[in-house]
């Protein structure tokens, strides 16, 4: 018995497979690094594009003014700040709002994150660093936010970016309950 312990202990001492788990692990921090490389270049790439396509960050929307009697509010701008944590929103009847990205992510309309009924609806922790990497027109009706977690999925009507510009402290408030009560908070990732 104690043989076989002696061979395996050997075995772990062998050069060869030192040598291997050093290589293997020096692999491993290459490719993360090539992964973080690739991330801040697609972030970049995004940036670029968006400054190309949309001079400082302002996209402007449209309507027939003979609509405005009846509708509800319409965005007249809205602006990516430079640091990418906050969305503003200007609406035409004056109404404006800062929408922090965290907000944002966390409020997503997508069913990956409010599920499809509230009983499936998920707290999303972890985001108080999230960016909006891009912020892209969805039709004449709403905008689909990009955010450097890769979430992309959720379209933001104007009414929606309404709602939630209009109530965003106590959404915001909620959002810290809900993390408390599910045992998240904003710096660690988790989903419950």
């Amino acid at each position: 018995m104690l043989a076989c312990f002696q061979r395996i202990i050997d075995s772990w001492q062998n050069p060869r497979l030192l040598t291997t788990c050093a290589t293997l692990r020096q692999q491993r921090a290459r490719a993360y690094t090539k992964l973080h490389a690739a991330r801040n270049e697609v972030a970049h790439f995004s940036q670029s594009i968006i400054d190309h396509l949309v001079p400082n960050n302002i996209l402007k929307w449209s309507r027939d003014v003979s609509q405005t009697s009846a509708t509800p509010p319409w965005p007249v701008e809205v602006r990516l700040a430079k640091d990418r944590r906050t969305l503003n929103v200007v609406f035409d009847d004056g109404a404006s709002f800062e929408l922090s990205a965290e907000l944002l992510r966390v409020m997503s309309p997508s069913a990956e994150v409010q599920g499809h009924s509230e009983s499936e609806r998920k707290m999303v922790g972890g985001k108080r660093s999230v960016r909006i990497l891009s912020v892209d027109p969805v039709g004449n009706y709403a905008v689909r936010l990009g955010f450097d977690d890769m979430h992309n999925t959720g379209i933001f009507s104007w009414a929606f970016l309404r709602e939630i510009g209009g109530s965003a402290e106590q959404r915001f408030q909620s959002y810290l309950d809900d993390l408390a009560a599910k045992g998240l908070d904003r710096d660690a990732p988790g989903v419950r």
